[in-house]
């Protein structure tokens, strides 16, 4: 029976990292939009509150506000996202690189690398 359960959590492990990495984005840059329009209304929505702004002129405000920091925070969520990517991507290619230099110097020394020192004879 252990080794049922061992077998489920080990998907459950795997399921978990497709969700946190996909394509070398994690899935709390998808939140960076809504978290940034939120908090600069709320903002913006208690200032004007505040300052006993009239009811229509305070709605047109927090509308703009909202629309105006929704694609603040696209674009900020877009730039977060490439630059995820393109770290992604260069370690991906580093693993690569050093794969195959690490196959490389097995067969070319018939040993695992790092184990290429000779011992001492003394």
């Amino acid at each position: 029976m252990s080794g049922e359960k061992e077998d489920k959590k080990g998907k459950k492990e795997k399921k978990t990292i497709k969700a946190v990495r996909k394509n070398g984005i994690s899935s709390g840059s998808r939140l960076i939009a809504p978290i940034v329009m939120l908090s600069a209304t709320a903002i913006v929505a208690i200032y004007t509150y505040l300052q006993k702004y009239p009811i229509g002129r305070w709605l047109v405000i927090v509308l703009g506000t909202m629309v105006l920091f929704l694609i603040i925070g696209l674009i900020l969520e877009k730039m977060i996202e490439h630059f995820e990517k393109t770290n992604f991507e260069k370690e991906e290619a580093e693993r690569a690189a050093q794969a195959e230099s690490e196959a490389q110097d097995k067969e070319q020394t018939g040993t695992d690398a790092g184990n290429n020192h000779q011992a001492d004879q003394g």
